[in-house]
């Protein structure tokens, strides 16, 4: 079990703010809670993100935009 708590503290400690701007598209709502610090200004949306690595950020935003 100290090996998991172990992955899971250097996971955090590891942890960057990434901020990820994507394209809205026309019509899309946003519903329930928006788990990033999130800004939409028309069609653009940005998200702040921690994550490891830039790609992981940006993934996590792809699943929470097409949920």
């Amino acid at each position: 079990m100290s090996t998991v708590i172990n992955n899971i503290i250097d996971r955090m400690k590891n942890l960057r703010e990434f901020e990820i701007e994507v394209e809205i598209p026309e019509g899309k709502s946003l519903r329930g809670v928006v788990p990033f610090d999130t800004t939409i200004n028309k069609n653009k949306g940005k998200f702040k993100v921690y994550a490891i690595s830039k790609e992981e950020a940006e993934q996590k935003v792809k699943e929470f935009l097409e949920r």
